[in-house]
């Protein structure tokens, strides 16, 4: 993973040159972390009211799920404002940057900033969502950690591969070489869904922990539940992750 936070560190400082739209990029990264915790409490949140519903009388029901629907609503709200407050963030950074380059390369411009943008909302969720694992059972979460460890050892390996590939292809273009769309296309899809797949052969191993320490009683019922949504969660972060990965080896070769 070293290149890789070597291209990140360097395209943040290239597209984002200032204190003040790097700690803005920052924010909304940061925003989108805790719209994936509040996700994880609110199935939290649902289990206890499922588990206690037959104790409740009708006005806490009500009360807990009205709160519940308000809390879900404001993660999508959150998530909905994140995503469109990138496009002036990176507007407003690009023009005090002052970057130069015609219509091709500041289009690929545009797309290394989503990319980073989206790698690095996916990493602080990853983080974040293993930090709240460690508050539910800190003997699982170990394992998941090395677990991602292990996954993203394997991603490094694959956008080095897909950078060296992307850089190859531009070459080819250079020299007026045809290369099939398949090939080039194909190339990138198969490196994330590979990535995608280690992540999925990844969370198959720890549903299955999950399962024996729920049938031994050492997570409650409860946690498991939220466990199990966190893992979902994890997997599918993991798997937008590798895409992305594709996807900045794509546009870092293309823009240099």
């Amino acid at each position: 993973m070293k290149l890789f936070v070597e291209k990140m560190v360097a395209t943040l400082r290239l597209l984002f040159p200032t204190r003040k739209f790097r700690s803005i990029l920052f924010g909304l990264v940061l925003l989108s972390a805790i719209i994936s915790v509040s996700e994880l409490v609110v199935a939290k949140f649902f289990t206890k009211i499922i588990s206690h519903e037959h104790k409740l009388t009708s006005e806490q029901m009500l009360t807990y799920t009205l709160v519940l629907l308000f809390c879900f609503v404001l993660t999508r709200v959150g998530h909905f404002l994140q995503k469109i407050g990138r496009v002036s963030v990176f507007d407003g950074s690009f023009k005090t940057a002052n970057l130069t380059g015609g219509n091709m390369q500041e289009s690929w411009q545009w797309s290394l900033a989503f990319e980073v943008s989206n790698i690095l909302g996916v990493c602080t969720q990853l983080i974040v969502v293993a930090v709240f694992f460690i508050v539910l059972n800190p003997a699982f979460s170990a394992l998941n950690f090395v677990m991602l460890i292990v996954i993203l050892f394997v991603y490094g390996a694959l956008f080095r591969h897909q950078l060296g590939a992307q850089q190859g292809f531009r070459e080819s273009r250079k020299q007026k070489k045809v290369v099939a769309n398949s090939v080039r296309v194909g190339t990138r899809i198969r490196s994330g869904e590979l990535g995608a797949l280690v992540s999925g052969f990844g969370m198959i191993i720890l549903l299955t922990v999950l399962l024996y320490m729920s049938y031994k009683r050492d997570i409650p019922p409860g946690d498991a539940i939220v466990f199990f949504f966190g893992l979902k969660m994890q997997t599918s972060n993991l798997a937008t992750f590798s895409a992305g990965l594709m996807r900045f080896a794509r546009a870092l070769a293309n823009s240099e």
